[in-house]
C-alpha cells in the first residue's frame, strides 16, 4: 500500500498567512508530529511560500507506521511522499 492509498491523503490543508489554502500533493514538506493521543499526524508543508498546516487521521497503529517514514522524508515534495510504500 502507498501513503497515496490513505483515505485522508493528501490531508485538506489550512494555509497561515491569510492565504488561500493549497489542494492536493503540492508543496515540500517541513514538518510531522504526532497528536498526543497518537491518532493522527499533523503536517506542515511549504507550498509557493505560504505556509500550510494538515491533520492525517490514521489509528494507532498507522500513525506508528507513518511517522518514521514522514519524518525522514521532510523536505521532499508531497508528491513523492504520495508514492513512498506503507512498511507492512
Amino acid at each position: 500500500m502507498l501513503v497515496r492509498d490513505i483515505k485522508d491523503w493528501p490531508p485538506k490543508w489550512s494555509a497561515r498567512q491569510g492565504a488561500d489554502p493549497a489542494i492536493g500533493e503540492v508543496g515540500t514538506l517541513q514538518s510531522v508530529k504526532r497528536s498526543v493521543l497518537g491518532h493522527f499526524l499533523i503536517v506542515t508543508m511549504l507550498f509557493e511560500g505560504v505556509e500550510n498546516l494538515g491533520l492525517i487521521q490514521l489509528g494507532l497503529e498507522l500513525t506508528e507506521k507513518l511517522y518514521p517514514v514522514f519524518s525522514a522524508n521532510i523536505g521532499r515534495s508531497l508528491a513523492e511522499i504520495g508514492s513512498l510504500e506503507i512498511p507492512p
